[in-house]
């Protein structure tokens, strides 16, 4: 379920986080009993933990599970509203100073989300960051 793959993901990216000098933690604020194609999944929370452990310098990323879907948030610098959208296009990048490849990994994220019927939105995190909230059931 997207537990066992919420903690296997954790485990997968600590050591990167803990490089990075970011506390990355999993947050369990429901259980989610649904059942979900594991690969796709796997694909939407890796890109997305990927994303947010490279494009935050201090502080933390943090899994939030809840029951039909899960937010990746990020205590990174946000982003503004205006260029929210433009994230999910590909080869955008949130900050244009470093040239690493944020874009593709989103746009291939929304491509499955909208594949499946699900939806996927950027807001902004608790105390700046971002947050990427991922509804797997229809709301």
């Amino acid at each position: 379920g997207l537990q066992a793959l919420a903690d296997e993901l954790i485990a997968r990216f600590r050591g990167e986080a803990q490089a990075r000098g970011l506390e990355l933690s999993l947050e369990l604020e429901s259980g989610d009993e649904g059942r979900y194609p594991a690969p796709l999944l796997r694909a939407i929370l890796s890109n997305l933990l990927r994303n947010a452990i490279h494009y935050t310098d201090k502080g933390f990323v943090r899994l939030v599970l809840r029951r039909g879907g899960f937010s990746v948030c990020d205590s990174g610098v946000g982003i503004p509203r205006e260029q929210r959208d433009a994230v999910f296009l590909p080869f955008v990048r949130g900050d244009a100073t470093r040239g690493d490849g944020l874009g593709l990994g989103l746009s291939l994220v929304q491509r499955i989300c909208q594949r499946q019927g699900w939806r996927i939105r950027l807001e902004e995190s608790r105390g700046g960051g971002c947050e990427f909230r991922v509804d797997l059931l229809p709301a």
